[in-house]
């Protein structure tokens, strides 16, 4: 019985592979592929695997900024959303973290269809969780804004937002408003903005 299960699971995986990488064009293989660039091959100031493992650090401008550079390279690989959708997110993270515990040298080495299925899928796993933590970051050094008035911190800030479009688009006109209103009731001021879209973010800022 086994047996049987570990072949059926065994065909499912090698189609499910199948199928992403004939959702992938020529550029999205290659840009996958740059990922895995060798140390001594890589160019100052790009983001490889590597870079897109790390977690966010504490909360600063600093990190927020790294966090739309990691989320704005995986953007600019152009995935496709169709290959992963009806795919759990439990099988997702599998994949995901099969790719995290291994070295670039490893990922090279398999063959095409896993090697670009599930490099894809941590790069669709990763960007969504990486959207996640910007949206925790954001709001937890909006609170600092409305304690701290940082103007050119903050323009700063609200400048790099404005590279990543999307579900931050959001996110950006938070920001503006607490920083034009710094002294405004939070329900006069940020709801009429983001109520519409965004409940929950709106209950966690009320908290402030």
């Amino acid at each position: 019985m086994e047996r049987y299960i570990f072949s059926a699971l065994n065909t499912f995986e090698i189609s499910l592979f199948e199928n992403i990488l004939r959702s992938l064009t020529k550029e999205n293989k290659q840009s996958l592929l740059d990922l895995l660039t060798t140390q001594e091959n890589q160019t100052l100031g790009s983001f490889y695997l590597v870079d897109l493992k790390q977690d966010a650090g504490n909360v600063s401008l600093e990190s927020i900024l790294e966090e739309i550079k990691r989320i704005k390279r995986i953007q600019e690989i152009g995935l496709p959303d169709f290959p992963f959708n009806g795919i759990t997110p439990r099988l997702l993270e599998k994949y995901k973290t099969r790719i995290v515990s291994e070295r670039p040298s490893e990922i090279r080495e398999h063959k095409e269809p896993m090697k670009y299925a599930t490099l894809a899928i941590f790069c669709y796993v990763r960007g969504q969780q990486i959207l996640d933590n910007l949206v925790d970051l954001l709001i937890q050094v909006i609170h600092k804004i409305g304690k701290r008035s940082e103007n050119k911190v903050n323009k700063k800030l609200i400048t790099e937002l404005k590279k990543v479009g999307g579900k931050q688009a959001i996110l950006v006109d938070l920001a503006k408003v607490i920083v034009d209103n710094p002294d405004g009731v939070i329900k006069e001021v940020v709801y009429p903005v983001v109520k519409a879209e965004i409940p929950v973010l709106c209950v966690d800022t009320v908290s402030y």
